[in-house]
């Protein structure tokens, strides 16, 4: 009796087995899914015009500010010459920004990070060998590992036309061999894309065509 109640035991185990890998390889079969992905938003960077000291700094990480927007000044190293205004590339939030009244800046170093929020979008990268199944425009579930029990729709708004093109785009597979990926940008609503934050890692499912 003991004998057959450790039989079915293992059995039951076998079974599990099977059949969570059954489902494993029906998803796989009908979807392209990936944790590969990335949140990410067009960034400028904010940067003085010649060498100079900073001699006003008047945003700080987080700030909203408009194009054109004066965010410090900068005193010029030849006497002589008036100070100059830094100002804002585009609209859209401070994502980073170091810059200390005070301190001699060298032309070209950035001083602040600007990102249009609106453009917010996921960037996945997809095995190369399931390209051919993704299309434009289809519907993307996204989730986000900072908030896993949401779930988000997106649409595919580029397909990569090269794969490969850096380090995070490739990897080595046990037996060795490369992989190569090819980055896909989905897009959300913009009233969803402004919630979103640079750098969350996610991950992607889309039905393949």
């Amino acid at each position: 009796m003991k004998r057959l109640t450790i039989h079915l035991v293992i059995w039951a185990f076998v079974l599990a087995a099977f059949g969570g890998g059954g489902y494993y390889f029906q998803q796989q079969a009908r979807y392209v899914i990936t944790d590969h992905a990335q949140v990410w938003a067009d960034t400028v960077p904010v940067v003085p015009p010649a060498v100079g000291k900073l001699t006003e700094w008047t945003v700080h990480t987080g700030d909203r500010v408009e194009r054109g927007a004066q965010l410090g000044m900068q005193e010029a190293t030849q006497p002589g010459v008036a100070a100059t205004p830094i100002t804002s590339p585009i609209s859209g939030v401070v994502l980073l920004t170091h810059a200390v009244p005070g301190q001699v800046v060298p032309a070209g170093r950035p001083l602040a990070v600007v990102a249009d929020l609106s453009q917010t979008h996921v960037l996945a990268y997809v095995d190369e060998r399931d390209v051919t199944d993704i299309r434009l425009g289809q519907s993307v579930e996204i989730k986000l590992a900072s908030d896993r029990g949401r779930t988000m729709t997106g649409r595919v708004a580029e397909i990569g036309k090269k794969a490969g093109d850096d380090s995070a785009s490739r990897s080595e597979r046990a037996d060795g061999k490369t992989v190569q990926y090819v980055p896909v940008k989905i897009t959300v609503g913009q009233a969803v894309a402004m919630k979103l934050i640079p750098g969350v890692n996610a991950s992607i499912k889309l039905e393949r065509s």
